[in-house]
């Protein structure tokens, strides 16, 4: 998979998960939680590329269980880091239903199909 191809699906993963987000806040109100939302867009969308980036790097390699460290590595890392973000937001602004949820769930469900599909392509691509 080259990086044009990646970019593109990274492109059309934000309007998937924009669009989703905005048809979301729509049917629910969860507008108190845009910050929150689009922090998480943005950090999903940070990793996406480091995964790809760490996974382009790590595909050709001579070891050949490297790519599956970085891969299951970044996995639990985005996990750990998007729950900790949760648990904190909902701690720090009390938010009054547990609604915002949804679309943050929607975004991480769009980022992380992206990146099984690429680090898919990836691993076809190793010596």
């Amino acid at each position: 998979m080259s990086y044009q191809q990646f970019f593109l699906g990274l492109a059309i993963s934000t309007l998937l998960a924009v669009g989703g987000v905005f048809g979301l806040t729509t049917a629910f109100d969860v507008r108190y939680a845009m910050p929150v939302i689009i922090g998480m867009g943005i950090l999903l969308a940070s990793i996406c590329v480091i995964m790809f980036w760490l996974g382009k790097r790590t595909a050709s390699a001579e070891n050949k269980h490297l790519f599956g460290n970085v891969f299951i590595g970044m996995t639990g890392f985005k996990m750990f880091l998007c729950a900790g973000v949760l648990i904190g937001y909902i701690f720090i602004a009390k938010p009054p239903d547990s609604m915002f949820i949804i679309p943050v769930f929607l975004v991480y469900l769009a980022y992380t199909v992206l990146e099984v599909i690429s680090l898919i392509r990836l691993s076809g691509e190793a010596k």
